[in-house]
């Protein structure tokens, strides 16, 4: 029963009353970034002895938290901004401070860690003057330390010298090198007009971004600051162009001047500013900056990016207090083995903490999220998405006093003629999340009109128990709080060398919180009943199951008698083509017309970045509810147990058509095979007879099995289909039927192969195991639309016709492979003068001196009107660690083209 547990292990705050008349708001959304990270690794060393520090970063989420915490705990607070006073009260808590170098961006990090292990706030070379005048003394200065050092060297230097005295348990991804520091001399100019263009580097999409620009005199005072967007900056811009101010992002990007790809703006300083020596610039991103006595030039250039990419990311990182404060180590080391050397540092320090550590932060500009974490999780550690996630040594603090009253609505009855759906919306384990109520989507009316659930960070329960009271309070009964990817963090269980100790701890927290549903988001789809049941065995008492995938996975749901784990079935992708409220009410109508089997059950995971729970009412609005039923998370577990019970046996049966694959002359192929299942949810053994019908024209023998079947425990019989079909043969469907018999009751069923002889090309005469099947929805795309079809094997395909313009159709999706041999096959139908490119590629298209071509086709000719499966036999020579393979097609722009699906086959 959520919350049941959870305010149980809440105490009241033994000394609420000195926190309360000690706390300082410091709002820093106007700040430059060194002050912000002066502030940041103040706040972290000043709330180890209690919640004293409060920082405004974003009014979504701090402001709001501010607002609510003077509400329920009767917070009291000031505000002050003025660095010397802020210092100034509270230097009893500091040993001094080290001074860091911007020019040298990874020894804020330096600085960060030595802040939490010393107690000294982290200075820039332009603040030091104000913490000197408080009183503070200079314990280290970094400037010059790592001068001509790499990167990896940096954090070599500091793993060698601090790791055993910082915690073993927590560590940080610190991306800080997308902001810059560039100082410009206009000795050359005087009494002269300035002109100062600012442009992208070598027209990077990414662009140039400016945060600040001062104007310095001789004896390096600031005689004028200007901000992109403020008054200051009207007087001194001579030329916009096309660039544009972003103002809605996280901060820094709340505040900045933007010029991307052939973008650019021009200030002009007029020689009536004869004392301005030098300009100091903040800039992020990939930038080129030039300067020019002239307008019309020649520019030269005199500051430009160093690095040849770089995201946008949030280089304040503002989860610096939570690290400073648990005297974690932070670095900012790509996860990507190509970087060699950094990936090496990287992994010696993971490979030194604790089992079951934390990662916080977020993956840096040169690796990806499956790369960031699946190198954690194969140390065994735990990454905690917080990147824009201020205040948490804060948040810590705040515990209720007493529970909220709690609201629930009954179990819906069981129908058996329902379709059953529930909604999840994703991103839950991400504390900046938490942080800004999922997105600000809590705030909704909405919210509390449908049934929903909302993935939400059990470790609230320990870094932010007064946000977690706050959900608690607020919740309606339609809404259910869910535990995201996997449990306690993120981690990909396949390769999580503790899942057992892991799922212990998932289930310690659940159980004090009450959540009751858990998903997971696994590099592959889980095949396998190792890792269900490995869940099923640690959280079964306290979890009804498991939704896996963050959008649609294929393979099999699996049952136990008190833990069930089902499939992700929507949407069929990550981008907003394929995840829209649209898309998702046509796919939920089309599944309802395809099939007449009841109940169904289907779960949906909502990308939090592209659906809204104002969508989710609109479209459950729509819905036939004499056909749909829309349930909470937890609930649709409780209707799949009803079924069980109903049912006591269920079979796991292929849930769309089979389209087995077919040789050109009549040689069997032997590698077809379709996986019945049979599970025993009684709690009790249960004699069982199987029954198989021969069936000639399809090659199936037929059989009698007669087995003792254990409580939880499957049988499972590989039917082998060996057709002798032409490739001429119309489509036609054949049955075979299938009854199982136990305790005096017979269930029959018929398993029907829709048979497709359109083999173009020939497979060879040796075995092959069917690995993976994408439908249409599953790649990405490049020209055409989604179109229904009722020759696609789902109902659909991918669409590109002529006035698109050729260029690629469909790419992706990524994935790994061992060596060995494989075989795709491409299903596709030409109209008119359409003819196409297929090929398999490494993703990176050139590997370590490989060739990134795998394998590559053209077809210029081939049967009109009619889908074909085209061969692409390839071959993996040896595997290469993170480098994944997609599989592409090209159009030539004319008639028309259909993609339906594509298989992957590997040779045995």
């Amino acid at each position: 029963m959520q919350r049941k547990i959870f305010y149980s292990l809440f105490l009241v705050l033994h000394s609420w009353l000195m926190c309360s008349a000690s706390i300082t708001v410091i709002d820093v959304k106007d700040r430059d970034w060194d002050e912000g990270l002066l502030l940041v690794t103040l706040q972290g060393i000043v709330n180890k002895d209690g919640p004293h520090i409060y920082l405004l970063f974003n009014p979504q989420g701090d402001d709001f938290w501010l607002g609510y915490y003077k509400k329920r705990f009767d917070l009291k607070y000031e505000f002050e901004n003025k660095l010397s006073n802020i210092i100034n009260k509270y230097k009893k808590y500091l040993k001094g401070y080290i001074v860091w170098e911007p020019r040298v961006p990874d020894t804020a990090n330096v600085a960060t860690l030595i802040a939490g292990l010393e107690n000294v706030v982290a200075v820039s070379p332009r603040l030091e003057d104000i913490v000197k005048v408080v009183g503070l003394t200079k314990v280290m200065d970094l400037r010059g330390k790592f001068s001509g050092l790499k990167k990896w060297q940096i954090y070599k230097w500091m793993f060698d010298r601090y790791w055993k005295r910082s915690n073993p348990r927590v560590v940080a991804c610190l991306d800080t090198a997308t902001i810059s520091f560039e100082e410009i001399d206009l000795a050359d100019f005087h009494n002269k007009e300035v002109f100062i263009r600012f442009e992208a580097k070598n027209k990077n999409p990414v662009g140039c971004a400016l945060r600040c620009l001062y104007l310095i005199d001789e004896q390096g005072k600031v005689i004028k600051e200007i901000k992109p967007g403020s008054r200051e900056e009207e007087e001194f811009i001579y030329e916009k162009g096309n660039s544009w101010l972003y103002t809605t992002g996280d901060w820094p990007y709340n505040g900045v001047r933007v010029a991307n790809g052939e973008q650019y703006w021009i200030y002009k300083l007029p020689p009536t500013y004869k004392r301005v020596s030098r300009l100091k610039l903040t800039l992020l991103n990939y930038f080129t900056v030039k300067i020019s006595d002239s307008p019309d030039g020649p520019y030269k250039k005199i500051a430009e990016s160093s690095q040849d990419w770089k995201y946008i990311g949030s280089p304040y990182n503002q989860i610096r207090d939570l690290v400073v404060m648990y005297k974690g180590f932070p670095f900012d080391l790509s996860a990507n083995p190509s970087d060699k050397e950094e990936y090496k540092v990287r992994d010696e320090i993971l490979s030194h903490m604790k089992p079951l550590g934390w990662v916080l932060g977020w993956h840096t500009p040169r690796d990806d999220e499956f790369l960031h974490t699946r190198h954690s999780s194969q140390k065994g550690q735990i990454v905690i998405c917080s990147s824009s996630a201020p205040n948490f040594s804060f948040h810590k603090w705040l515990k209720p006093i007493s529970p909220p009253k709690t609201q629930y609505t009954p179990i819906p009855l069981y129908e058996k003629d329902k379709i059953y759906v529930s909604f999840i919306l994703s991103d839950g384990d991400a504390l900046n999340r938490m942080n800004n109520l999922q997105g600000g989507q809590w705030l909704s009316k909405e919210r509390g009109k449908v049934p929903f659930g909302w993935e939400v960070q059990p470790l609230l329960l320990d870094l932010a128990p007064g946000m977690l009271s706050y959900y608690f309070e607020t919740a309606t009964p339609m809404d259910c709080m869910v535990a995201p990817s996997g449990g306690i963090g993120y981690i990909y269980p396949q390769y999580f060398p503790y899942l057992a100790k892991y799922l212990q701890q998932t289930g310690n927290y659940l159980r004090h919180t009450g959540f009751n549903v858990i998903t997971l988001n696994a590099v592959y789809p889980i095949s396998s009943s190792q890792i269900p049941s490995l869940y099923a065995q640690h959280l079964n008492k306290c979890v009804l199951g498991v939704v896996e995938g963050y959008t649609y996975v294929g393979g099999p749901d699996f049952l136990y008698p008190n833990f069930i784990w089902l499939k992700t079935r929507l949407p069929k992708g990550f981008w907003d083509n394929l995840c829209s409220p649209q898309v998702i009410e046509e796919s939920l109508k089309r599944i309802a017309s395809a099939t007449n089997v009841r109940p169904l059950f289907i779960p949906i995971h909502l990308t939090c970045y592209y659906i809204t729970i104002d969508d989710i009412a609109r479209l459950v609005s729509k819905l036939d509810h004499n056909i749909f039923k829309v349930v909470r998370p937890d609930y649709l577990f409780h209707l799949v147990y009803a079924k069980s019970r109903d049912e006591k046996i269920v079979c796991d049966l292929p849930s769309s058509k089979i389209s087995p694959t077919l040789s050109f002359d009549l040689i069997p192929v032997k590698s077809i095979s379709i996986p019945i299942t049979l599970i025993n949810l009684f709690n009790k053994s249960l004699r069982v007879q199987f029954v198989i019908e021969k069936n000639e024209e399809f090659g199936v023998e037929g059989g009698f099995y007669s087995l003792e079947l254990e409580p939880g425990r499957r049988f499972t019989k590989e039917l082998y289909l060996t057709p002798r079909i032409l490739v001429e043969t119309t489509k036609k469907v054949n049955v075979i039927n299938v009854k199982v018999i136990t305790e005096g009751q017979s269930k029959g069923m018929e398993l029907k192969f829709f048979v497709n002889g359109e083999l173009e090309g020939t497979i060879n005469h040796q075995q092959f195991r069917l690995m993976r099947v994408w439908e249409e929805e599953e790649f990405f795309h490049g020209k055409g639309k989604w179109q229904v079809d009722e020759e696609a094997l789902n109902g659909a395909s991918w669409v590109a016709e002529e006035g698109e313009g050729e260029g690629n159709i469909i790419h992706g999706p990524y994935e790994e492979l061992e060596e060995g041999k494989y075989l795709a096959l491409f299903r596709i139908k030409l109209q008119g003068d359409a003819t196409f490119k297929i090929d398999v590629c490494y993703h990176s298209k050139d590997v370590q001196g490989l060739e990134g071509i795998l394998a590559q086709r053209e077809v210029t000719q081939a049967l009109q009107d009619k889908y074909l499966e085209f061969t692409l036999p390839f071959e993996v020579k040896r595997k290469l660690e993170g480098e994944r393979v997609e599989y592409r097609v090209f159009w030539n722009g004319k008639g028309k083209i259909y993609l339906d699906r594509v298989q992957l086959y590997q040779q045995l």
